[in-house]
């Protein structure tokens, strides 16, 4: 029988490494390593858990309000056309073109969020009117 490994939980954020990531991000952010660069002053948090603080929470520059109408219909139609035939869709590229589009910065899991709700409505909505 195989033996599970069994991994330590990393310690949940406080506001002061909170304000680490946003300090040496706008110090950093523009190098290619910034997240490993703010590991080795924050050991406790891997690189890969601080990206996704700084890309979903800490970054200024996100865009928190609901998603409109416009961006709503944009995300259906761009998935609708860009996911592949397995089914993947590639949210980085989703995040640049809102961007482009409508002048906000949203984060991946915003519109991941809004597209599986939707998904989930969709396959609802079919199944009750399979009845």
């Amino acid at each position: 029988m195989g033996r599970s490994k069994v991994q330590a939980k990393e310690p949940s954020f406080t506001q002061e490494a909170d304000n680490i990531i946003i300090e040496y991000m706008q110090k950093w952010g523009h190098s290619p390593r910034c997240y490993s660069m703010i590991h080795q002053i924050l050991p406790q948090y891997k690189s890969k858990r601080i990206r996704q603080r700084w890309k979903t929470i800490l970054n200024p520059e996100l865009d928190r309000k609901p998603l409109s109408k416009e961006e709503k219909l944009f995300i259906i139609k761009w998935v609708k056309d860009h996911q592949t035939l397995s089914g993947k869709i590639h949210w980085t590229i989703l995040v640049f073109e809102m961007e482009r589009r409508f002048s906000k910065l949203r984060s991946d899991n915003i519109l991941k969020n809004f597209w599986n709700a939707e998904k989930r409505k969709r396959l609802s909505f079919s199944k009750d009117n399979e009845k």
